[in-house]
């Protein structure tokens, strides 16, 4: 009966062979299938059989999977969805204690992910799991069989421990009551993220362990990278997501399903905690973003009252003509703008590189190049911004613009094109 209420998948796009990276099993993504390169990322291709009778189809909001894409290949109609790590009960099971800050994370992506389930979905009938994206995202994940994402989610928060700090554990216990209780979690839901914020400052979720795209060597992403592949798009030297990256892909293919009206009182923060990072899907960044290290570490949720210190690597020397409001203003797009006009009047490298994170491969006929580009907050993460780049005359093609604060200075991070769905 549910599959019957259910919407159809889209129509599929026909599209060659993709090059297949690695095989895994349903235990260790949401569906069994391959990893692929999609857009220039780790993507897990799933037959789209596989994923009939779920709520799939209709996902939408934050902390929700949504496909990225439906293509067409020799082996039959393929769904792709973001790679993903682990399982957030496994991740809870083998960390034991976290960090409150991390706890308050973990809470926060629940809370926003049952919101948005108890939107899309009021009767609460899907049912899935709550998976961790490879910046370390809660996402809940429609399946087969499952608790709903309610019950799931209050499930997880009850195994959050965040050890003897009490008011951490206060306000997870209240979310955990409220979770269940589909009036108030819609109601209320801002209220429930201010106590959690005013309990601790939220840090990014640490993952041990491997992920589905992990074991992609960076020999192996050149090697890609060299083949040709007329129907995918070149795949970057780093393989591994973020958060952000979802929010880009998912803001331009799925733009509908993300948006949501602003808040009718005082500004409030409704980053996707991507923890991260929204996300689903998208933006290639920097290495220093796509590939993580021993702990890799995603963006974190802020309330507007407060930004994350991002961890000292050292001041970034701008150029001496960089405009000041690049260097420590508080408005992203202003800083965005400023980083923007000096990095394309850069002549060669070695200037770029003191305004970038890490070197950066951008289309120079993007929006981005564009002197009076409109340029959008997508995502404020405090020390991460990611803004879209339009071009007024409609000419040149729109981008994602990543930014990052280090030692108090915007740097760039990445730019990307915004991925052209028919």
């Amino acid at each position: 009966m549910l599959s019957s209420l259910l919407p159809a998948p889209p129509t599929l796009r026909p599209l060659l062979e993709p090059a297949v990276l690695r095989t895994v099993v349903a235990d260790a993504a949401p569906f069994g299938g391959d990893v692929v390169v999609h857009e220039g990322e780790p993507a897990l291709a799933v037959p789209v059989a596989a994923v009939e009778g779920t709520g799939i189809w209709a996902a939408s909001g934050e902390h929700v999977m949504a496909p990225l894409d439906v293509v067409t290949t020799t082996r039959g109609p393929l769904v792709l969805f973001p790679a993903v790590r682990c399982t957030l009960e496994s991740l809870l099971r083998r960390r034991g204690t976290v960090e409150p800050g991390e706890a308050v994370t973990i809470a926060v992506s629940l809370l926003r992910g049952v919101a948005a389930e108890t939107s899309a979905h009021p009767r609460g009938t899907c049912v899935g799991t709550w998976w961790l994206d490879n910046a370390g995202t809660p996402l809940f994940v429609h399946a087969h069989e499952g608790p709903t994402a309610a019950e799931g989610a209050a499930q997880l928060m009850g195994k959050l421990d965040p050890g003897d700090h009490d008011a951490a554990a206060r306000a997870i216990s209240a979310a955990t009551g409220a979770v269940t209780d589909t009036a108030r979690i819609v109601r209320g839901l801002a209220a429930l993220e201010d106590d959690l914020f005013a309990a601790a400052r939220p840090q990014a979720v640490r993952i041990d362990g491997s992920s589905v795209a992990a074991s992609i060597t960076r020999a192996q992403a050149r090697a890609e990278a060299n083949r040709p592949t007329p129907a995918w798009r070149r795949l970057t030297v780093a393989m591994d997501g973020s958060l952000s990256d979802l929010v880009a892909e998912r803001v331009d293919a799925l733009r509908q399903r993300w948006r949501r009206p602003a808040p009718a009182k005082k500004p409030r923060s409704r980053r996707p905690v991507f923890l991260v990072g929204i996300g689903v899907v998208g933006l290639v960044l920097a290495v220093g973003l796509l590939w993580p290290e021993p702990e890799d570490r995603a963006p974190v949720p802020v309330s507007s009252e407060d930004s994350l210190a991002a961890d000292d690597t050292g001041a970034t020397v701008l150029p001496a003509e960089t405009p000041a409001a690049a260097q420590s203003s508080d408005d992203p797009v202003a800083a965005a703008r400023a980083l923007l006009a000096v990095w394309n009047a850069c002549g060669d490298d070695s200037c770029r590189q003191k305004l970038q994170e890490a070197r950066i491969d951008a289309d120079p006929a993007g929006a981005a190049a564009v002197a009076d580009a409109a340029l959008t907050v997508i995502d404020d993460l405090g020390d991460l911004t990611l803004l879209r780049a339009d071009d007024p005359s409609e000419r040149a093609v729109s981008q994602i613009v990543a930014i990052v604060r280090q030692n108090d200075e915007w740097v760039l991070r990445g730019i990307h094109d915004v991925a052209q769905h028919p």
